[in-house]
């Protein structure tokens, strides 16, 4: 099962609990089910820079009730924040308007995208970054690889943010400084 949820213990738990009311329903043992989490990986040297690369990935998961469940249970007070209307719509035609395309987190223009999720601050972002995956600096992922394993999570499928490039960034960053970080834990 590929699951895409916040890293949070509570949002875990929650999805944990609704794994196993599934199985039980379709009448397997949850404990079989091998379970893959989906975070996403954006790896730079400057947290900073990380951060503001995920901006339209966080924006995204406010626009989708089903994953801004996931910041709610982390803690993370997002009904306070001021989404521009043509995201918070979110229909295609508001994002014609604004000439983004495809969509906020697949667009050609990723600069307006970022400028476009720019309402959210600093503090917040950092706090969404934290749930959604692992995005920051090499030592700082490996630090919150370390954390998820410790939480039970022990199978990723990570996404890169970028879609029209390679994730050479992250790649070079797993190979040199959190593989070797996180050896230990097999």
């Amino acid at each position: 099962l590929l699951l895409r949820v916040a890293l949070h213990p509570k949002a875990l738990e929650t999805a944990r609990k609704n794994l196993a009311e599934g199985a039980k329903r379709a009448g397997r043992d949850p404990a079989e089910i091998d379970v893959i989490f989906m975070p996403l990986a954006i790896i730079r040297d400057n947290m900073e820079e990380a951060r503001e690369m995920a901006r339209p990935h966080c924006v995204r998961w406010l626009m989708m009730e089903s994953m801004a469940r996931g910041l709610r249970e982390a803690g993370i007070d997002i009904d306070s924040l001021e989404m521009p209307k043509e995201l918070r719509e979110g229909r295609p035609e508001a994002l014609e308007v604004l000439k983004l395309y495809p969509d906020l987190h697949h667009a050609e223009d990723w600069e307006l995208a970022r400028r476009l999720c720019a309402f959210i601050p600093s503090d917040v972002l950092a706090q969404i970054c934290d749930v959604l995956g692992f995005i920051g600096t090499p030592e700082y992922c490996a630090q919150r690889l370390q954390e998820a394993h410790a939480n039970g999570i022990d199978h990723f499928y990570l996404m890169a943010a970028e879609t029209y490039a390679f994730p050479h960034t992250e790649l070079r960053a797993f190979e040199e400084t959190i593989f070797p970080a996180i050896a230990s834990l097999r």
